[in-house]
């Protein structure tokens, strides 16, 4: 009868092993998904902040480089990030199971921090703004 009860708490702790880990890599993949999401959003405002400074500064025959170039850098930080998060996602999804093998490590962990953001003049009041603020902190114009 003792063999019984231990080979029901083997399993039991088998199962248990096994659901925590799939939970786990499920969680990893919606935290990794929901930066992506986030990052693709920001992507999507910068597109439409790209657009309106160049329309605005053409407008006023203004237009030069240095002002785009923060934003269009920033641009192509995102869609690398994107890219390795997808990646990241088809590795996590062809992850298996390995009984009595280590959890998996917990989500990456967003990438995007105030200090590394790059700067660009505000269109409105020419101040420099980071790229990823959504108003000039200069003269409050909303930038996104």
């Amino acid at each position: 009868m003792q063999d019984f009860v231990e080979a029901a708490k083997r399993l039991a702790t088998q199962a248990t092993d096994r659901a925590t880990w799939e939970a786990n890599r499920l969680r990893r993949i919606n935290a990794r998904q929901h930066d992506m999401e986030l990052e693709q959003r920001e992507r999507g405002a910068l597109l439409e902040q790209l657009a309106s400074v160049a329309l605005d500064m053409e407008r006023r025959g203004q237009l030069s480089q240095e002002p785009l170039v923060g934003l269009v850098r920033r641009l192509r930080t995102l869609d690398q990030e994107i890219a390795a998060g997808a990646s990241e996602i088809q590795t996590i999804r062809a992850e298996t199971y390995q009984p009595g093998g280590l959890m998996p490590g917990p989500a990456r962990p967003s990438n995007v921090s105030p200090a590394t953001a790059a700067e660009y003049p505000c269109p409105t009041c020419k101040q420099p703004v980071r790229d990823t603020a959504a108003f000039c902190s200069s003269c409050g114009a909303r930038l996104r």
